[in-house]
């Protein structure tokens, strides 16, 4: 899919991708499209206080716990490789430095 911006709106992807914070054009869409869900629910971001408690926060985010004996909301890991895998996983991304990662 292609879509027609302006060389203002071009040239801001561009400085966005090359400030090194977003990898892909995917990534930087994803996060302005979290940024207009939360505009959307009338999350002011610019207003957010620098220190908020973890539990205001989580208001704030609609956050909900999370039953750690019910199936994960989203395919997080394979069910076939144990926690240990998963564990060392993510100790190897770590040691490498790596931020985003693939699993071996």
């Amino acid at each position: 899919m292609q879509i027609e911006v302006s060389q203002e709106t071009a040239k801001l992807f561009q400085a966005a991708l090359a400030s090194g914070k977003y990898t892909s054009v995917d990534e930087l869409i994803a996060a302005m499209a979290t940024h207009f869900q939360q505009c959307d629910k009338g999350i002011d971001i610019q207003s957010m206080p620098e220190h908020i408690e973890f539990d205001e926060l989580a208001k704030l985010q609609e956050a909900k716990a999370f039953d750690a004996s019910s199936k994960a909301p989203a395919d997080l890991w394979p069910e076939d490789e144990s926690a240990d895998e998963f564990l060392a996983c993510i100790h190897e991304l770590r040691q490498d430095g790596t931020q985003h990662g693939t699993r071996h």
